[in-house]
């Protein structure tokens, strides 16, 4: 629900007419009752005034007081046109679809200054002195501007002379805008809930039965008359009759009421004993029978007077427990909604606005304005939170743990949070893309060399393969042949012509090469294939031994 710039209706302020639409809308003059922010109206009395629809009366001293007001106005709005240096004309804009009206004092005829007067006072004064203007003025003006459009208002107090006049100029802050936007949504819900309480009346204590006036008189020297004893019966009677547990504004005016004709008749008491002893130097049961009723009278004064004190300060803590526990479901129903996420934030200070209060109705005024604050704040967490996880949700739901710190999250402006959210899931893609990278790069390589293993292990089996029909070929060739006659020992070696020892068997050679030595990397691979490790195990194997030991066996095995 957000206000939009009005339309200018045909409509005389003042008018039934006026009257009937402004009963209709949200106007902007009640906007600080809204608020709970009013000098002049409770929250509890818009309600009850939008529910009923009946205003209250207006007394004669009321009525006297808004004409002269209204005569001011018009005193002070061609004073007004000199400070601007352009007319202004009386305004009633309309917002229909959002249910918005706001009646200005004045508008120029572009629509971009606004006029605002109200009756000096003493303390108006003084904040239009100082510049700065309480929100029971300020919020009524943010709705002026929202529906006029205006980028100032000349806000004046005056009695409709220039000697009189005193103004400030208040600027457009848009910002101000969404709360009285959430303000009057958390209104309407209430209203929707509203149930009208009893009408109270100034409350005014109930007559109190008047007590005789005690007397004694000394007659003689010995002769007392008096009427204690009637007096003792009526006071009993009296102190009997005191409701020393009050409940409503009305119980407690007479309860008070009741302490304070008590003491009344303490006094008295005092004054007859007083005047009895003047006439009597010693009149011992005269003056028991006066201390024992002025006693009696005391003691249920001040039983009355703690009764007051004690129950007052029970129906202030009951008011308060109302209003937290009121406050507390709102917020429970909000961690309902958002779990595990839950409203932080929200604190309402009901004692401090029923500190100093003296009528249960107050109380329930102050209590009820400082819960409709914290129900709209809460309205605004509420709002801010349900679009913050909104921006998180869009990120999609493979990206959600990338969003653990939610509780932090919702807190922060959605411009922020936006961008926080686009630059993790980028990050996450461009991370995991790296990683993928990374991965097929390493499985590609895992396989080039798994494949150039391969072919070495396929030639170093070629390589055996040959060497091994290499030895077989030699070993045919360097067999005898049946057919020939071996070499005596005085029969010299045709092929060699070298003499032999006749116990030696010839040393033939093959007519082939010996097979050629393996190169380093060969017997790298041999030995890496046979011990399946790679070829780097193989190379610290190789540095690591021990070469004098080698030496050593291979001259053993010589």
């Amino acid at each position: 629900m957000k206000m939009s710039q009005g339309k200018i209706v045909n409509l005389l302020q003042g008018s039934p007419e006026w009257l009937d639409l402004r009963a209709k809308r949200k106007t902007a003059s009640e906007a600080p009752a809204m608020a709970g922010k009013s000098k002049y109206q409770t929250r509890d009395d818009l309600l009850r005034l939008k529910f009923t629809g009946c205003p209250p009366e207006v007394s004669h001293h009321q009525q006297k007081r808004f004409d002269d007001g209204h005569r001011a106005e018009e005193l002070a709005r061609p004073i007004a046109e000199e400070i601007i240096n352009d007319e202004l004309y009386p305004v009633v804009l309309d917002d229909e679809e959002g249910g918005f009206l706001a009646s200005m004092d004045g508008l120029t005829m572009d629509g971009e200054i606004g006029f605002e007067h109200k009756w000096l006072s003493a303390e108006l004064s003084k904040q239009i002195d100082s510049g700065e203007l309480e929100d029971h003025y300020l919020i009524q003006l943010d709705q002026q501007f929202a529906l006029s459009g205006a980028q100032r208002i000349l806000f004046a107090g005056s009695d409709g002379t220039k000697e009189n006049f005193k103004y400030l100029w208040v600027e457009r802050d848009e910002s101000r805008f969404a709360a009285i936007e959430k303000g009057w949504e958390q209104f309407e819900r209430d209203l929707a809930e509203y149930s009208p309480k009893e009408q109270k009346v100034e409350v005014v204590a109930a007559a109190q039965a008047d007590l005789p006036s005690p007397w004694a008189e000394v007659n003689g020297e010995i002769t007392i008359t008096d009427n204690l004893k009637q007096f003792g019966e009526a006071l009993t009677t009296y102190v009997d009759s005191i409701n020393l547990k009050p409940e409503t504004d009305q119980d407690f005016a007479d309860l008070d009421a009741s302490c304070k004709k008590l003491k009344e008749s303490e006094q008295k008491l005092t004054q007859c004993e007083e005047i009895a002893l003047s006439k009597l130097d010693s009149v011992a049961t005269l003056r028991t029978l006066i201390s024992e009723y002025r006693e009696k009278a005391r003691h249920a004064r001040l039983v009355g007077e703690k009764a007051v004190k004690a129950e007052k300060e029970n129906r202030k803590n009951a008011i308060v427990r109302d209003a937290q526990e009121s406050l507390r479901k709102e917020i429970e129903s909000a961690n309902a909604e958002f779990a595990p996420v839950t409203v932080t934030g929200i604190a309402a200070d009901f004692y401090g606005a029923v500190k100093g209060l003296k009528t249960i109705s107050s109380m329930e005024n102050k209590c009820g304005d400082e819960l409709a604050r914290a129900k709209i704040a809460l309205t605004e967490k509420r709002d801010h939170i349900r679009e913050s996880l909104k921006i998180i949700d869009t990120a999609g739901a493979d990206y959600q743990f990338l969003f653990s710190d939610k509780q932090q999250l919702v807190d922060k402006p959605h411009n922020h949070l936006q961008l926080l959210v686009e630059k993790r899931v980028s990050d996450h893609k461009a991370a995991e893309e790296a990683r993928i990278q990374r991965e097929a790069e390493a499985r590609a390589k895992r396989m080039e060399e798994e494949r150039i293993a391969e072919q070495r292990r396929q030639e170093l089996l070629e390589a055996e393969r040959q060497a091994k029909a290499q030895a077989e070929q030699e070993a045919r060739e360097s067999k005898p042949d049946a057919d020939t006659p071996a070499p005596t020992a005085h029969q010299p070696d045709p092929a060699n012509n070298v003499k032999q020892m006749p116990s030696e068997k010839p040393r033939v050679r093959s007519s082939g090469s010996a097979p050629a030595r393996p190169t380093d990397d060969q017997i790298i691979e041999v030995l890496a294939l046979h011990y399946r490790v790679h070829e780097s195990k193989v190379i610290d194997w190789l540095i690591d031994m021990d070469l004098d030991s080698a030496s050593e066996r291979m001259a053993a095995n010589l």
